[in-house]
């Protein structure tokens, strides 16, 4: 009889547990409902909207995963509105910010969020103290790593850290198709010179074969 009592107590309790865990979340920061276009304005000027810490960390975890995922599909835009609605503050959610700022081109405001991402790592309010989800990161050392990126690109926007396809080597280089007319004087032919403009945001970057991290792509 105990036996019995005791089992259906241990499944209504999963139960409750299961149906917690399962339903949609809901999120309970300041901005949960606010406007994606007016979001994506706070993000273009770097304001630290992240401000609902326990009481937001129940939502956070729940869309963490979601989070993730927007930011290995690049969706920068969404990965912002996403981490902005659910208003939880630690290092993880500052870089997410941080790369969606980048990935749209506001590297000022990037910036900012790194070094937020930076300051609120190892306290008592970083990921690995409270939420427990890093995303496999490690903070503060991906967030140094993305600002010195993103510090540069202040300096120097877009930046090819490789020669674009089709651009031409130089004349000194092995390989160089003009070495092989100067070898070779019954040729004639003289290669095109090519005109390599880097990408602007929004604009087809599939003619390049690497750039700076953070992407260009807006979304």
């Amino acid at each position: 009889m105990h036996r019995r009592l005791r089992s259906t107590l241990l499944v209504t309790a999963s139960l409750i547990l299961a149906g917690c865990a399962g339903g949609p979340a809901e999120p309970v920061g300041r901005l949960a409902h606010a406007d994606r276009t007016e979001l994506l304005a706070r993000l273009q000027l770097g304001q630290k909207v992240l401000d609902c810490r326990e009481p937001c960390v129940g939502s956070w975890r729940r869309v963490q995963l979601e989070a993730a995922q927007l930011d290995a599909a690049e969706k920068w835009g969404e990965l912002a509105v996403l981490v902005m609605r659910t208003g939880y503050p630690d290092d993880l959610t500052f870089y997410y910010l941080g790369k969606a700022a980048a990935g749209r081109g506001t590297y000022a405001a990037a910036a900012g969020y790194y070094r937020e991402s930076i300051r609120l790592a190892d306290t008592s309010g970083s990921c690995s103290k409270l939420s427990h989800l890093c995303a496999g990161l490690t903070f503060p050392q991906a967030a140094v790593r993305r600002l010195k990126v993103t510090e540069r690109l202040l300096v120097h926007p877009k930046k090819s850290t490789r020669r674009p396809v089709g651009a031409l080597r130089p004349a000194s280089e092995p390989g160089n198709p003009q070495n092989n007319q100067a070898a070779n004087p019954t040729s004639n032919a003289t290669a095109p010179e090519a005109s390599v403009t880097p990408p602007t945001p929004g604009s087809d970057t599939s003619a390049f074969v690497d750039y700076i991290e953070p992407p260009t792509a807006s979304h």
